[in-house]
């Protein structure tokens, strides 16, 4: 029985030599799959960092361009003043033209008629 017991405690020994390397081999394979997962997981920070910073950069042209609009916007509200203001000018500086004119040719009218005598 001896014997036995002894071939028993063996064969325990040898099945939990192979169990203890089984164990090991998963274990290197998962620290292997955590390494790579840390890999994968630093590529997604990395990728969401380069996302963040365009969304900033996006951000800061839409608010460039908004900027600018406004600018433009207020550029073409005073050139529709300044239009306003010419034309109002211009028709002022015709009217007085035109009176000017007027005057011209009754002096022109004036000086061309003949002059009656008093008979």
């Amino acid at each position: 029985m001896s014997n036995e017991g002894a071939k028993e405690i063996t064969e325990l020994v040898e099945k939990a030599l192979e169990d203890s390397k089984l164990a090991g081999e998963y274990q290197d394979r998962i620290v292997a799959d955590i390494q790579q997962i840390d890999i994968v997981m630093d590529g997604i920070s990395h990728s969401s960092n380069e996302q963040k910073s365009g969304a900033e950069q996006i951000n800061i042209s839409i608010s460039e361009v908004n900027t600018g609009a406004q600018k433009n916007a207020s550029i073409s509200e005073n050139l529709s003043d300044s239009v306003i203001l010419l034309t109002q000018n211009a028709q002022k500086l015709t009217d007085l033209l035109e009176g000017n004119m007027d005057k011209e040719e009754n002096k022109t009218k004036r000086i061309d008629q003949p002059v009656k005598k008093a008979s």
